[in-house]
């Protein structure tokens, strides 16, 4: 491979981590802007972060580990099996979508599992948090995957 090719790999490279970066922290500060606006503060913004707590766990994950794992796994499929490479993609795709499609019909369970002792209305509106914040999740699960590739 020329210098000038490999120079350009990196730099395209360096541009996707960037940008996959700042587009990170722009998510992530409209997050808070809307939290901060819908919620205040009080009860309902602890709810919220009891809520908040999972969603938040499987973020970090898909954020700074799984890049990790994937990026030397990836590397080896694209060089010596393409067609598994797009296999393990879908297969990860459908795995990660059946698991939070369980996660947001089961909000409810976990929001009494991580704060016991609320009323109904409360669980139903920190089952409603929970569900808005598993959408974070599944985009930040694909970014990272986009991100490893």
């Amino acid at each position: 491979m020329s210098e000038v090719k490999k120079e350009y790999q990196v730099s395209r490279a360096t541009l996707a981590l960037a940008l996959g970066a700042l587009g990170s922290r722009g998510v992530g500060f409209f997050r808070e802007v809307v939290v901060a606006a819908k919620f205040g503060t009080g009860r309902a913004f602890d709810l919220y972060v009891a809520s908040s707590a999972f969603p938040s766990f499987l973020s970090a994950i898909f954020l700074y580990a799984l890049p990790d794992y994937l990026v030397p796994y990836f590397t080896r499929l694209k060089e010596n099996r393409p067609s598994a490479l797009r296999r393990f993609l879908l297969w990860t795709f459908l795995c990660g979508t059946v698991f939070l499609g369980a996660l947001y019909f089961s909000a409810e369970w976990w929001v009494k599992l991580f704060a016991p002792g609320l009323p109904p209305y409360e669980i139903l509106f920190g089952a409603q948090a929970f569900q808005i914040l598993l959408l974070f999740v599944f985009g930040t699960a694909i970014e990272a995957i986009l991100r490893s590739y």
